[in-house]
């Protein structure tokens, strides 16, 4: 799993939390905070929107809701939020250099 995401963030990605509240930068943040919740959360269901696509140039954004429901030490959490994400075209490829957690 590390290392198919080093391939989507860029080594300077900023990463936003709810209320865009700064939560870090860097690749390697990026990848421990997903690494993290799939070694802490049991994910019984999760479902998403299609996403919503917009590029321009080297730039695109792409945002979606999502909800689910997990297990984090046997406590039961339902909860609905969306992902914004900002891409840069990087050497042909496309990194996440900007991602915000959205709460809803």
């Amino acid at each position: 799993m590390t290392a198919v995401l080093n391939e989507c963030f860029a080594e300077d990605v900023v990463m936003r939390g709810p209320n865009f509240a700064f939560v870090g930068k860097g690749q390697a943040l990026a990848v421990q905070s997903y690494h993290d919740f799939v070694t802490q959360a049991e994910v019984k269901a999760f479902t998403t929107d299609e996403p919503a696509i917009d590029i321009s140039g080297n730039a695109a954004t792409a945002s979606y809701a999502w909800q689910m429901t997990y297990l984090i030490a046997g406590q039961e959490y339902t909860e609905q939020g969306g992902d914004l994400f900002v891409f840069s075209l990087r050497d042909r490829n496309w990194r996440v250099i900007w991602r915000a957690l959205l709460s809803s």
